[in-house]
């Protein structure tokens, strides 16, 4: 059989040319598929097999070959937070990864403001089914002020394993101390994430 030659459902074809999916066939060594991450946003992944025997992931054996990342993002308005543990921000910002896997995450704020003597504050996605990531946890974008208001630009990235399918990554902000922070896109300028994968199953 040909290196990628195989259908949705995992038969054999006979031109060689990775198939487009929604959903993982059972796979075999070598396989290739177009994996149909966001249809609405064009992101289509291309994803190769390999198994234990050459070196793969037992859990993820689905590695990813290219494809652009699953992103989210908002060029609203955000109104000011002032809540000392993750809270939704004024405009919701969250995309659904429909498959388990290993994930590099990245938030990015192209303009955020900071008020208050010694506040710092945190950006970082939240995960359904209660966990919520911190910027101690996972590098998430930590802002630091010594004071007064200031506009700055951060982004930062970590590698995160989803271990159920079909999680919901929320953005939230918080502070840990002084009075406000928020994403300032007054000048249209974009808050949100994007989300690689490394290998999915």
């Amino acid at each position: 059989m040909a290196w990628s030659s195989y259908n949705s459902s995992g038969a054999a074809k006979t031109n060689g040319s990775p198939t487009f999916v929604t959903s993982l066939p059972t796979g075999s060594d070598g396989q290739e598929v177009y994996y149909r991450a966001d249809d609405a946003n064009g992101v289509i992944w291309h994803l190769r097999y390999r198994g234990t025997a050459s070196g793969g992931n037992a859990t993820y054996p689905w590695e990813f070959v290219g494809g652009p990342p699953q992103f989210a993002q908002s060029t609203a308005i955000m109104s000011p937070i002032t809540a000392t543990s993750p809270a939704n921000l004024s405009t919701s910002i969250a995309t659904t990864l429909a498959l388990k896997g290993e994930y590099f995450i990245e938030t990015f704020a192209t303009q955020m403001s900071l008020t208050g003597a010694g506040l710092t504050f945190f950006l970082a996605p939240g995960f359904s089914g209660g966990i919520t990531e911190t910027a101690a946890i996972t590098g998430g974008v930590a802002l630091h002020s010594a004071g007064g208001t200031v506009v700055v630009s951060a982004a930062s990235s970590y590698r995160k394993e989803i271990t159920t399918a079909s999680t919901v990554l929320t953005l939230k902000g918080w502070v840990v101390s002084g009075a406000m922070g928020y994403p300032n896109n007054a000048a249209a300028a974009p808050v949100g994430m994007r989300v690689t994968p490394i290998r999915v199953g």
